[in-house]
């Protein structure tokens, strides 16, 4: 991880209030999230006193599947407790982006459970396929349906879910959404056929008084179907289970991946982007695809409620149509100045966000 004069005196200051904390030992009481970068792609990886779970096993392309893996290894490394061993892997949707190094950690280190949305297209379907067949015995896979049979507005959580039970602390994992078996309401036939976006697992994870979310790349209308099951202001509930503390940005800060109404649900401390880098090239970058987009900026500076330690300038594509498919790059971007708590591994590189069972937070980058 980088450290640099420009942050150095905010992570010291985080340190100590985490009480030694921020390096995860199987003594500690403290969680740590790495928002891996890999480019214009996801992989978070969950670290916790007594296992490891990671979400999304993509990179931007094959030369960077080495890149992940070697993070991986060092990672275990470091915790040699954890024998090489994910508790758990999640991948949210069928898309390559999310799943492409997924055959190549499946073959490096020892799985324990897996889990993806069941579904068989997309630019992912080879690798998920295969994880699918090779990996059967751990598979599992959950629909929207399944998951809020009965009208539960808790969220879904068993074994396989949630295999990670630490001395003296018990994080709560729970699925929110899955792929939907039924087209919703109010969905066009492309929103549900041919939009693998909105079929993303989201994922919340609770730690002592913390809480995190994992949305993939859902798009406005699984959005809006979700909140319209767990959020209290269209179902009333003791808790609104889309409140939470971190919120990973949906669809790399595309413009469909966050909104108005999601922010106000989630009321989130801090942001993270899993984003490329804004270069000129016309592959797999943000600039290719217009990410993060000021729409979705615009709702994170308006919703995140804390702020950076220094205020930092970056890239953002501006109002438009992206070309990403055509491999055009989006050459219609602007700097904005980013105050609130707002983090992009574009931006920032790998981010590590560390946080004990009392809600106090470090972010390294």
């Amino acid at each position: 991880m980088k450290i640099n004069s420009r942050h150095y005196l905010f992570i010291l200051l985080a340190l100590i209030a985490l009480s030694g904390t921020a390096q995860i030992t199987p003594q500690s009481k403290a969680m740590a999230v790495h928002y891996i970068d890999v480019g214009q792609a996801d992989a978070s990886l969950l670290e916790f006193p007594c296992g490891a779970i990671l979400i999304d096993a993509g990179v931007a392309n094959n030369e960077r599947i080495e890149q992940l893996t070697t993070y991986l290894d060092a990672f275990f490394e470091r915790r040699s407790d954890l024998n090489k061993t994910l508790d758990l892997v999640i991948v949210t949707h069928c898309h390559v982006d999310h799943n492409r190094a997924l055959q190549s950690i499946a073959n490096r280190f020892t799985i324990k459970n897996y889990i993806d949305n069941g579904l068989k297209k997309g630019s992912g379907k080879k690798n998920q396929k295969w994880m699918q067949q090779e990996y059967q015995s751990i598979h599992s896979t959950y629909s929207f349906e399944a998951i809020t049979a009965g009208g539960n507005a808790s969220g879904l959580t068993n074994d396989s879910i949630d295999p990670i039970n630490c001395n003296g602390i018990d994080p709560k994992i729970r699925l929110l959404s899955g792929s939907f078996e039924n087209r919703p309401p109010g969905w066009s036939n492309t929103d549900f056929e041919k939009n693998g976006n909105n079929h993303s697992i989201v994922i919340k994870v609770e730690y002592g008084e913390s809480s995190f979310l994992f949305t993939g790349d859902l798009d406005f209308e699984g959005i809006e179907t979700m909140l319209k099951h767990y959020s209290a202001f269209d179902n009333p509930q003791p808790n609104n289970m889309v409140d939470i503390d971190v919120y990973q940005v949906g669809h790399h800060g595309a413009k469909n991946g966050t909104n108005e109404e999601l922010m106000n649900a989630m009321t989130p401390m801090h942001s993270v982007i899993s984003v490329g880098q804004w270069t000129n090239t016309t592959s797999w970058t943000a600039s290719q695809y217009g990410h993060p987009h000021e729409n979705a900026i615009n709702f994170l500076l308006n919703g995140t409620t804390e702020t950076r330690a220094i205020s930092v300038k970056e890239w953002v594509g501006l109002k438009g149509e992206s070309r990403g498919s055509k491999n055009v790059p989006y050459d219609r971007f602007e700097e904005r100045l980013i105050d609130k708590s707002i983090y992009a591994t574009g931006w920032d590189g790998t981010i590590i966000i560390t946080v004990d069972d009392h809600k106090n937070y470090a972010i390294d980058y």
